[in-house]
């Protein structure tokens, strides 16, 4: 879900750019360097590599804190992977896997971008943007923020687009918990609006079908959703709000940039995400939020 207008040109802006570091991002869940790296030390299975790779930047946080952290997951998905990661390796362990799969990914997939002048100020300047926002309650953001940034600038850009997307998803969950949407709800709301399925989140995200029945039941008193399950005008409302919202908020992260230089930014970054997305390894970008939303 996305606006055609913004308020200004920096809004605006700071959407298509996280719209690019977002495939730069998801890279690591999907491409199979990546996949391998995490097989190195120990780790078995995709869902268990998303969470010890994702919360790994936290420390050995607790079942109950990815789970706050993460929001929109069922905490019980979440406790099948943690804290049973931080017995097969360490967090430092994880984010080591992290950047050597992103690497040996980047340096097949984008090669011929890897040690240009485009590449290394695109990183330079999201980095030194992002780094200057306000960490206040936002849990992964300030965790991923107090990592060392790496120097060679593919993965530099790689960590740019860690910072921007979990400020992003911080500052949703936050605007989600302000409008009294749970996670459950939030997804239970965007299939109401024709956005993917109820089986399809219930399988990617781990909630039951008396958990999905409740949501539903809560949101129809609210007069969100109809009884037939599709939203309603008032509950389409609240969800372009919520998400006009974090496209407010988080283009804070980006403001610094000012819009010539964001402009600048975001020239270099089409041809290597361009470069990234015909290798056909990462999923949709648009099917994949519309689905899903938030994180």
């Amino acid at each position: 879900m996305s606006f055609a207008t913004y308020p200004n040109e920096m809004v605006g802006l700071a959407d298509q750019i996280w719209r690019q570091l977002e495939s730069y991002h998801d890279t690591t869940y999907f491409v199979q360097e990546c996949r391998d790296a995490f097989k190195e030390v120990g780790i078995k299975g995709g869902w268990a590599r998303y969470f010890a790779g994702r919360a790994a930047p936290m420390g050995e946080a607790s079942a109950g804190a990815v789970a706050a952290a993460f929001y929109n997951f069922s905490p019980k998905m979440v406790s099948n992977s943690i804290p049973a990661a931080w017995e097969v390796a360490t967090p430092a362990q994880y984010l080591e896997a992290r950047l050597v799969g992103i690497d040996r990914a980047m340096r097949r997939l984008i090669a011929p971008w890897i040690d240009t002048e485009e590449i290394a100020n695109a990183a330079d300047a999201i980095t030194e943007a992002v780094l200057s926002a306000d960490p206040a309650g936002k849990v992964l953001f300030s965790a991923n923020a107090g990592l060392e940034v790496p120097s060679s600038p593919h993965l530099k850009l790689f960590h740019a687009a860690t910072l921007i997307r979990e400020h992003r998803g911080d500052l949703h969950n936050s605007i989600l918990m302000n409008n009294d949407i749970s996670g459950v709800q939030a997804h239970v709301l965007m299939v109401a609006l024709g956005h993917g399925t109820k089986e399809d989140v219930i399988s990617m995200r781990g909630w039951n079908e008396a958990e999905w029945s409740l949501a539903k039941e809560s949101l129809t008193e609210r007069g969100l959703v109809a009884p037939d399950a599709t939203a309603t005008p008032l509950g389409k409302e609240l969800r372009i709000s919520i998400e006009l919202q974090t496209e407010l908020a988080s283009a804070r992260a980006l403001s610094g940039l000012g819009t010539k230089k964001a402009e600048a930014v975001l020239g270099h970054l089409v041809p290597i995400v361009n470069q990234l997305r015909k290798s056909g390894e990462l999923p949709d970008f648009t099917t994949l939020r519309e689905e899903f939303g938030g994180q």
